[in-house]
């Protein structure tokens, strides 16, 4: 005997039933894909690290400060350095490094 069996558990024969949902998702399909597209291609994680305090390495390549020497090599701890005239100064990140165009990091 063929047929389906209804959600209320009633055998019937010819009806089609629907899966209905009586929610309202309020995560859409849309950043459903964007989320995993980040998540696959790391573009949130780089987002992240370019804007956490920097440390490493890094060049000053340019000419426009008095406080720091072209073609020296700079240490930053938790986006801190200190400049030649030996204060520290902070807030660095890759992201203001690059937008900058003043230190060059250094990758090791």
């Amino acid at each position: 005997m063929g047929g389906i069996t209804a959600p209320d558990g009633i055998r019937q024969k010819g009806r089609k039933y629907e899966n209905r949902h009586n929610h309202k998702d309020e995560y859409s399909e849309k950043a459903a894909v964007e989320a995993i597209v980040k998540k696959i291609f790391g573009e949130d994680d780089k987002e992240n690290e370019a804007n956490k305090p920097y440390n490493g390495k890094a060049v000053w390549i340019s000419d426009k400060n008095g406080f720091y020497t072209k073609g020296k090599i700079y240490e930053f701890v938790d986006g801190r350095t200190k400049h030649d005239l030996g204060f520290t100064i902070g807030g660095y990140t890759l992201a203001n490094m690059k937008q900058s165009g003043c230190f060059l990091p250094i990758v090791e």
